[in-house]
């Protein structure tokens, strides 16, 4: 007995029982007419369900896609320089996590993932991932600690923004670092 007729039991389907119902059900799409040369993949397959008597429910939903822009290394690295200011002048929370989501994450990611990445330049991107790690755990001090006032030992610095200030001004030494091995003007990113 096969598939098709055990209506009432469960049926375990094999890959080769599988691609025979595919098969028919592009068959019968195309007996119908529902084929057209330069049709869209949500319409053809929205019409090969319909031609096989599958619920419109089944076709699959449209997806609205975020636009784009794409935008150079230089652009992300000046976001930075502004963060950094804004911070030592006082500025705190989630405008902080915004600007590091929205420019440092990709900019790292760019670095890391450059296909023309000298090792030297490679190392840099990894380096840079570490004070992303060494920022987030400062912005996440209990009680904004981390934006307190700042005495750098290795500096002898005063970092009025706090270890937060001082993690985005390795962030930007890394960066700068990195820029002088690789041209970021034609380093670019999605966002």
């Amino acid at each position: 007995e096969s598939c098709w007729r055990q209506r009432h039991r469960d049926c375990d389907a094999s890959p080769s029982t599988m691609r025979t119902l595919l098969l028919a059900m592009v068959a019968s799409a195309v007996s119908v007419g529902a084929y057209q040369q330069n049709v869209s993949r949500r319409g053809w397959l929205g019409k090969i369900a319909a031609a096989s008597g599958v619920a419109a429910a089944a076709a699959p939903a449209i997806v609205q896609a975020k636009e784009l822009t794409l935008v150079p290394a230089t652009t992300l690295y000046a976001e930075m320089i502004d963060l950094k200011a804004l911070v030592g002048e006082g500025v705190k929370g989630n405008p902080v996590q915004r600007v590091v989501e929205n420019s440092l994450v990709p900019l790292q990611r760019a670095m890391d993932k450059n296909p023309n990445n000298t090792p030297e330049a490679s190392m840099n991107a990894a380096e840079l991932k570490g004070h992303m790690i060494e920022l987030a755990a400062a912005m996440a001090e209990p009680e904004s600690a981390g934006y307190a006032p700042y005495l750098s030992k290795s500096q002898g610095k005063m970092y009025d923004g706090g270890k937060v200030e001082r993690e985005l001004e390795e962030v930007l030494e890394t960066t700068v670092a990195y820029c002088k091995k690789m041209d970021c003007e034609q380093l670019f990113m999605a966002r």
